[in-house]
C-alpha cells in the first residue's frame, strides 16, 4: 500500500521504501486501485521483470600490454579499462616489490566514486565503463635498483562490494647502459621488417606485370592468371600487414620505440627525428597508396572473374586491363618509397644483409633461367612473328622480369657502396669485404649481363640469353660468398697466423733461455781461451736468434698486435746488447742482457695470448652474428607463413571450403614452407659443431615439415598454426641465444685496432661465450618442451587418447628432452675442463630459467 496524494489523483514512494522494491526473482507487476467506495480496478499494463545477478567488474590492463625493462627514472604509462553491470565504486593500483613478502603491496588510487552509487547506476543495461589513464613515475618510488622488479595490477570493486583483478605485469629494472643496448638495436629490427615488406611488393608488382603482359599480348587470362592475380592481392595484404596492420608492424614497432625513448628520458633527438620522419612516410603509403593498390586489386580480380566466366578464351573487354593499369603504377611508387627509406636508414643497416638479398636475386634469376631454358626448347627455330600469343607474353615478362633485377641490383650495390664508405673507420674488415664485393659485381659486370640477356630475350635470341644467364648465376654465386665468408674467412686467417706465431714465439723463449744459461755458464769457466770460443759461438747464435725475433716482430706488427711487437722490439734490443758483450768476452754483461731479453719474451708471450684470444672472440661473434641475421630472416619468412595460414582459415566458407584460387595459395604456401625447413636444415648442418644450434633448428625444421605435410593435403586449421607458431618459436629460442652470444661491439672495437684495447680484460674467453649461448639455448628449449607436453596431456585428458600424428609429436620431445639431457652433460664436463675462468661467475649471465629435465 502507498500514501495517496492530497487530490486523491497520484501516489508516490519514499525512498526509505525503495527495498521493499529490491528484485530478487523475475515476475510481473502491475498496480491495483481502490476508489473511495471500495470498487477495485487494474492496470492494464502488465510489467515484466528479469532478475539478472550483479555480476563482479571486470579490469584490464591495456598498457603495459606485457612485461617490461626500464630504468629506475623511466615514467610508465597505464592504461586501464574498467566495466561493471551497474557502477564501478573503487579502482586501485597495487604495487608488489622483488624484494617484498609474499601478498604485501602498495597502493595507488586510481579512481574513487564515493560511498554512494552514482544516479546513473539505477539499474537496466546501462552499466558503466570507464577508461583511467595513469602515469607511474618510477624515480618518485624509492628503492629501485637495477636488477630489482615490480609487479604491477590492477583492482576494482563495485558497491555490493564485489572485487576483480587484472592479470599482472612486471617492470624489470635495467641500467641505462642497458636500456641504451636494447634501444639500438630496434631500429634494426624496423629495418628487417620494411626490408620484407619491400620484398614482398616487390613480389606482388611481379605478378600484377605478369598479368597485364598476358592482357597486352593475348587479350585475355586464363584461370592460372586469375589466380596469380588472387595471389598478387594476398600479398598486397601481407604488406599492409608488415607496415601497419598488426601489432609487430612497422608502424607499431616505431611507436613502441618513440614510446621508449620518451618514457625512459633518453635523450636521442636523431633517433627521434629519423623514427618521426619514417613514421609519417610509412603513414603515407598505408592510408593513402595501399588502399588504392588494394581496391583497384579487388576491382580487377572481380572483372576478371566474370570476365573467364562470360568470354572464357575469347578476346575480354579493355575494363579489365584498364583498372590493372594504375595499380601497378601506385605498386612501382610504394616500391620506390620503400627503396629510398631503406637507403636513409643505412646507418642502422648490416652489410651481412646484402648476402640474403643476393642470394634472393640469384634464386630470382634462376627462375628466370628456368623459364627462359624452357621458353627455348618451347619456340626451337620460331621468329617472334611466328610465336603465339601466350608464348609471346611469356616473353615479354622475362624481359621484364630481367630488367627489374638489374635495376634492383644496381640499387642495392648503390646501398653497398654508401656503406662501405661509412664503415672504413668504425669496421675496416666490414668495408673491405664492401670493397671486395663492389669489385666483384663490377668485374663480372652483372648487373650488365643482367640487361644484355633483357636485350637478347627482347630480340627473340633466347640461346644467347640462356649461355649469359648461366654466368650469372656464377657470378652471383661468387658475390654472394664474398659476402658471406670474407670477413669470417679474414678473422679466421688473423687467428691462425697469431697461433703460428705464438709457437715461434714459444720456440724463440726456449732458446733464448738456452743461450742465457750457456751465457752465464761460459763466464763460469776458468779458460780464457776456452771462454772465448765458446762466447763467439753464442754471438752468432744470439744475433740469428734476434734476427728471428725481428722478422716475428714485423710479421705481429702487421697483424696489429702493436703490443706484442713492443716487447719483441725491446727483446731484439737486449739480445744485441747481449751479443755485442759476448763478443768483447765479458760473460756477465751478456748473460744480463740475454736474461733480460728473456724476460722480453715472456712479455710478448702474455701480450701475444691476449690477443689470440681476442682474435678468437672476434671470429666467433663474426660467427654467430652472421647465423643471427640468416636466423633473423628465417623468423621473418615463418611469422609471413603462419599469418598466411590464418588469413586462409578465416576466409573459408560455412562448409569449410576455400576457392580454386584460395586453394592454390595453400599450395604456394606448403611449398614455402617446405623451402624454408630446407634452408633451416642447411643451417643446423652448419652449426653440427654447435649441437644445442643444431638441436634446436632441426626441431624447427620437423615443425615445419609437420606444417608442409598438412597443407599439402589442404589443411590450415588450428592444428597446422600449431606447428607453425612451434617452429617459430623455435627459431626465436635460437635467434635470442644467437643475439646474446653475438653482442655488438663498440665501434672502435675491431681487430685492426691492435692491442691497446688490452683484449681479454673485460670479456669473457670465446669458448665460455659459446657455452653460455648453448646453456641459454637449452633452457629455452626446455620450457618449449615443457609446454608442449602439457599441451598435449591437455589433449589426452579432452579426448582420452592421442592420434597417430600426437604420439609421434610426443615421441619426438622424448628424444628432444635426451638430446637435451646429453648436451647438458657434455656442456658441464667442457667447462669443467677448460680451467680457463670461473663458469660459475659467467653463469649469472644466463637469465633465471626453469631447468626441468626429469
Amino acid at each position: 500500500n502507498f500514501a495517496i496524494d492530497r487530490d486523491g489523483r497520484g501516489f508516490h514512494v519514499e525512498a526509505a521504501d525503495a527495498d521493499r522494491w529490491r528484485v530478487e526473482r523475475d515476475g510481473v507487476f502491475f498496480f491495483e486501485l481502490t476508489d473511495a467506495e471500495g470498487i477495485v480496478g487494474e492496470s492494464e499494463e502488465r510489467w515484466y521483470v528479469e532478475a539478472v545477478a550483479d555480476q563482479p567488474p571486470t579490469v584490464s590492463l591495456d598498457q603495459p600490454v606485457d612485461h617490461l625493462l626500464a630504468t629506475a627514472a623511466a615514467t610508465v604509462p597505464l592504461r586501464v579499462l574498467v566495466k561493471d553491470d551497474l557502477a564501478v565504486r573503487r579502482v586501485t593500483l597495487r604495487l608488489h616489490r622483488s624484494v617484498a613478502a609474499e601478498g604485501e603491496f602498495e597502493t595507488i588510487p586510481l579512481y574513487d566514486a564515493g560511498e554512494s552509487p552514482p544516479d546513473s547506476a539505477e539499474g537496466g543495461e546501462r552499466g558503466e565503463s570507464r577508461v583511467i589513464e595513469h602515469e607511474l613515475e618510477l624515480s618518485k618510488l624509492s628503492g629501485l635498483t637495477p636488477g630489482a622488479w615490480l609487479e604491477l595490477q590492477v583492482a576494482a570493486e563495485d558497491f555490493v562490494p564485489q572485487s576483480a583483478e587484472s592479470v599482472a605485469r612486471r617492470i624489470s629494472i635495467i641500467t641505462p647502459d642497458e636500456l641504451e643496448d636494447r634501444l639500438a638495436q630496434r631500429p634494426a629490427t624496423i629495418l628487417g621488417r620494411l626490408a620484407e615488406a619491400l620484398r614482398l611488393e616487390q613480389d606482388a608488382r611481379t605478378q600484377t606485370r605478369a598479368v597485364a603482359i598476358q592482357l597486352e599480348e593475348a587479350g585475355r587470362l586464363a584461370a592460372v592468371e586469375v589466380d596469380q592475380l588472387q595471389s598478387a592481392e594476398l600479398t598486397q595484404r601481407q604488406v599492409a600487414q608488415l607496415l601497419a596492420d598488426q601489432p609487430d608492424s612497422v608502424r607499431a614497432l616505431i611507436a613502441a620505440l618513440l614510446n621508449e625513448l620518451e618514457n625512459n628520458r633518453v635523450d636521442s633527438p636523431e633517433v627521434q627525428r629519423r623514427m618521426q620522419e619514417l613514421s609519417a612516410a610509412i603513414e603515407t603509403i598505408a592510408s593513402r597508396h595501399l588502399p588504392e593498390i588494394q581496391g583497384g586489386l579487388t576491382t580487377t580480380l572481380k572483372a576478371a572473374r566474370s570476365a573467364l566466366q562470360t568470354h572464357g578464351d575469347g578476346r575480354w573487354p579493355g575494363s579489365v586491363a584498364e583498372s590493372l593499369g594504375p595499380v601497378g603504377a601506385r605498386q612501382d611508387e610504394v616500391i620506390a618509397m620503400l627503396e629510398q627509406l631503406l637507403g636513409q636508414l643505412s646507418q642502422w643497416d648490416s652489410y651481412r644483409r646484402f648476402a640474403r638479398e643476393v642470394s634472393r636475386l640469384r634464386r630470382e634469376q634462376d627462375e628466370v633461367r628456368e623459364r627462359t631454358n624452357q621458353l627455348r626448347l618451347d619456340t626451337l627455330a620460331q621468329t617472334r612473328r611466328d610465336l603465339e600469343p601466350d608464348q609471346r607474353a611469356e616473353l615479354r615478362r622475362l624481359v621484364e622480369q630481367q630488367s627489374e633485377l638489374a635495376r634492383r641490383l644496381d640499387r642495392m650495390l648503390g646501398r653497398m657502396e654508401t656503406m662501405r664508405d661509412e664503415l672504413q673507420t668504425s669496421d675496416p674488415l666490414a668495408a673491405a669485404t664492401l670493397a671486395d664485393a663492389l669489385d666483384t659485381a663490377r668485374r663480372a659486370a652483372v648487373s650488365g649481363q643482367m640487361r644484355e640477356s633483357s636485350r637478347e630475350l627482347e630480340a627473340n635470341r633466347i640461346g644467347q640469353a640462356t649461355e649469359l644467364q648461366e654466368q650469372l648465376d656464377q657470378d652471383l654465386g661468387e658475390l654472394i660468398d664474398v659476402l658471406s665468408n670474407r670477413r669470417e674467412h679474414e678473422l679466421d686467417r688473423i687467428a691462425r697466423q697469431l697461433d703460428d706465431a705464438a709457437g715461434e714465439l714459444k720456440s724463440l723463449q726456449g732458446r733464448q733461455r738456452d743461450i742465457a744459461g750457456q751465457m752465464e755458464a761460459a763466464g763460469q769457466n776458468a779458460d780464457e781461451q776456452e771462454r772465448q770460443r765458446e762466447l763467439q759461438r753464442l754471438t752468432r747464435e744470439q744475433q740469428k736468434l734476434e734476427e728471428e725475433t725481428q722478422r716475428l716482430r714485423r710479421r705481429l706488427e702487421r697483424l696489429q698486435a702493436n703490443r706484442t711487437g713492443e716487447s719483441l722490439s725491446r727483446a731484439g734490443q737486449n739480445m744485441q746488447q747481449a751479443g755485442s758483450a759476448a763478443e768483447q768476452g765479458d760473460a756477465n754483461a751478456a748473460a744480463d742482457s740475454a736474461r733480460q731479453a728473456e724476460r722480453d719474451l715472456e712479455d710478448a708471450n702474455q701480450q701475444l695470448a691476449q690477443q689470440r684470444q681476442q682474435a678468437k672472440q672476434d671470429l666467433l661473434f663474426e660467427q654467430l652474428a652472421r647465423l643471427e641475421h640468416a636466423v633473423e630472416g628465417l623468423v621473418a619468412r615463418q611469422q609471413s607463413a603462419l599469418d598466411e595460414s590464418r588469413r586462409l582459415e578465416d576466409l573459408r566458407d560455412g562448409d569449410g571450403m576455400l576457392t580454386r584460387a584460395q586453394n592454390a595459395s595453400v599450395q604456394l604456401l606448403a611449398e614455402e614452407q617446405r623451402t624454408l625447413a630446407a634452408e633451416v636444415r642447411g643451417l643446423a648442418d652448419e652449426l653440427a659443431s654447435a649441437e644445442a644450434f643444431s638441436v634446436g633448428l632441426q626441431g624447427a625444421e620437423r615443425e615445419m615439415l609437420r606444417a608442409a605435410s598438412r597443407l599439402d593435403r589442404g589443411e590450415t586449421n588450428e592444428t597446422t598454426q600449431r606447428y607453425q607458431q612451434s617452429a617459430l618459436a623455435r627459431l626465436k629460442q635460437v635467434q635470442e641465444a644467437l643475439g646474446d652470444g653475438a653482442a655488438p661491439r663498440d665501434a672502435d672495437d675491431n681487430p685492426q685496432q691492435g692491442e691497446s684495447q688490452q683484449p681479454g680484460n673485460n670479456a669473457p674467453p670465446a669458448d665460455t661465450v659459446r657455452a653460455l649461448s648453448e646453456l641459454k639455448l637449452i633452457k629455452l628449449m626446455q620450457l618449449e618442451i615443457n609446454r608442449r607436453t602439457t599441451e598435449l596431456e591437455r589433449l589426452r585428458n579432452r579426448t582420452g587418447e592421442l592420434d597417430d600424428e600426437q604420439l609421434r609429436e610426443l615421441r619426438d620431445l622424448a628424444d628432444e628432452q635426451g638430446q637435451l639431457a646429453e648436451l647438458l652433460d657434455r656442456l658441464v664436463a667442457e667447462t669443467a675442463a677448460a680451467q680457463q675462468s670461473d663458469l660459475s661467475d659467467e653463469l649469472e649471465m644466463v637469465p633465471d630459467l626453469p631447468l626441468e629435465l626429469d
